[in-house]
């Protein structure tokens, strides 16, 4: 129980950082059709002070990375608990791979005031859970068949259960300066992390139809058998 109780808190803390490249999948340029990956988008444009040339550059680089996250979606499933924790660690392999890509897209003096950002980490934060909050949105709408109108409160509850988990995860590590934790600091982590997944559950079972929410529970069971075929050697 206890070895299962870190690996959780490890995997989500490996999304937080990473430094390595990758080579990405193709995936669609517009960001139009995806809110938060376009907000999170003009973040990185408008904090590095991106030319023409570089915001075109990174753009490519988001919507790759978005393409991945479908992928990992629809090879996890998303709804059950393990499978959110499953989908959060897999995705520090796509943070570790866009970092390292965007800054080296970056002039001398962009970095220097990317180092200086007080919350420089934020950036890719964003990005990351923008990412996986319209990826899970994606397959979700399919799933249940989520109205128009349902869609963006939808987007903001995937977004802030993604991040919600992050700040979690952060934050442990922030005030142990970058050392493990101590076991009672783990075990807390852990329930926080547990209750703001269920709270993002939660706050989307309220928007959903009755009937939605039969569909809803139906993928809950496929996600969880997903997300158990693949924690099975």
């Amino acid at each position: 129980m206890k070895a299962a109780v870190w690996s959780v808190v490890v995997a989500m803390a490996m999304i937080l950082g990473g430094r390595a490249t990758a080579a990405g999948q193709p995936a669609p340029a517009d960001l139009s059709a995806t809110p938060a990956l376009a907000e999170a988008e003009q973040k990185i444009r408008t904090e590095l002070a991106l030319t023409p040339d570089q915001e075109a550059r990174a753009r490519a680089l988001i919507t790759e990375r978005l393409g991945k996250a479908e992928q990992i979606v629809e090879s996890f499933g998303d709804v059950s608990l393990d499978s959110v924790i499953d989908l959060l660690s897999e995705a520090r392999a796509i943070k570790k791979e866009f970092i390292p890509q965007i800054t080296s897209l970056l002039t001398p003096e962009q970095r220097a005031r990317l180092a200086k950002l007080p919350k420089s980490e934020d950036l890719w934060t964003n990005v990351t859970s923008a990412w996986m909050a319209e990826a899970r949105l994606k397959k979700l709408a399919a799933r249940i068949r989520l109205t128009p109108a349902q869609v963006p409160e939808v987007r903001a509850a995937l977004l802030g259960q993604f991040h919600d988990a992050a700040d979690i995860i952060d934050g442990l590590f922030r005030t142990t300066n970058g050392q493990p934790p101590g076991k009672q600091a783990v075990m807390d982590a852990v329930l926080d992390l547990r209750s703001a997944i269920r709270a993002g559950q939660r706050r989307i079972d309220r928007l959903l139809t009755p009937e939605q929410r039969a569909a809803l529970q139906a993928y809950k069971a496929d996600s969880e058998r997903a997300s158990q075929a693949k924690s099975t050697p």
